[in-house]
């Protein structure tokens, strides 16, 4: 099907489609204007490893890490979810997945993830509006410090917390809670502070609001696409040593739209 602009009628005869399908339309140039992704230290992408595509992101153990700007949308009123594929080397230090302020600050950090030393598991926890109670606080069981692909997803349902590792709910609790608003920026590798360098690799690292997993499941075997649930999508699969990081979020809008990927519900009987 095609369309030139925004407004244009889609042209959806012999697509397999139906009507009420949503399409998500792409521009010319395949392209948008996604967040933007800072690469601290030496941070990059590393072709000797991949879960998909020719590369996966690499981060040493010092100081490394990739921060997206603070924004309204990780604060997370609602459900959300928060996953990537992660390959870990060793478990000689507190190694971080994902955070959003740092550790020094607890509780007036919003939430953070991060792999325990010792034992490998994955220790979650979420900041009840910068109090000292009501917050969460969840590990999981697997150790994931076995040099293989592990899919990690967090998850919020109602007011259900989830850590899945490769599917399964491993660690859940139930806590209606209010994430603490802070503005430092969400970090993926490390604390934003550098603290609990993250020593792997990761891919695929995804950010939507809405709560894709509810029960076990089993891990897509193929790179996601982006919905209108996606706030942040982090692909790898490039050229070795490359420092150049894009947010995939925004990779597929029609001509003339910048900020948001635009979708179409089908009504086959007018082509619209």
């Amino acid at each position: 099907f095609t369309a030139t602009n925004a407004t244009n009628v889609l042209n959806a005869t012999g697509h397999g489609l139906s009507n009420g399908d949503r399409v998500m339309l792409t521009n010319s140039s395949g392209s948008g204007s996604g967040r933007t992704i800072t690469v601290v230290n030496d941070t990059q992408h590393d072709t000797t490893q991949q879960k998909f595509g020719a590369s996966s992101i690499l981060f040493d153990g010092t100081n490394d890490h990739l921060t997206v700007p603070d924004s309204a949308d990780w604060n997370f009123s609602g459900d959300h979810t928060i996953e990537m594929w992660v390959r870990v080397t060793g478990k000689a230090a507190h190694q971080c997945l994902f955070a959003k302020g740092t550790d020094a600050d607890w509780p007036v950090l919003a939430y953070q993830a991060y792999i325990q030393h010792t034992t490998g598991k994955i220790f979650y926890q979420i900041s009840n509006n910068g109090s000292s109670s009501g917050n969460v606080s969840i590990t999981a069981t697997a150790d994931l410090s076995d040099g293989a692909w592990h899919h990690t997803a967090f998850v919020r349902y109602g007011n259900v917390w989830n850590v899945y590792i490769d599917g399964t709910s491993q660690a859940t609790t139930t806590q209606a809670l209010t994430i603490l608003d802070e503005s430092n920026p969400l970090s993926f590798g490390a604390q934003y502070t550098a603290n609990y360098d993250f020593n792997g690799h990761m891919d695929e690292i995804r950010v939507s609001s809405t709560a894709r997993y509810t029960a076990n499941f089993t891990p897509s075997t193929t790179k996601y696409n982006p919905d209108s649930n996606t706030l942040l999508l982090i692909h790898s699969d490039t050229t070795d040593a490359s420092t150049t990081f894009n947010d995939s979020t925004q990779q597929y809008l029609p001509a003339g739209l910048t900020s948001e990927p635009v979708y179409y519900v089908v009504n086959k009987t007018t082509n619209t």
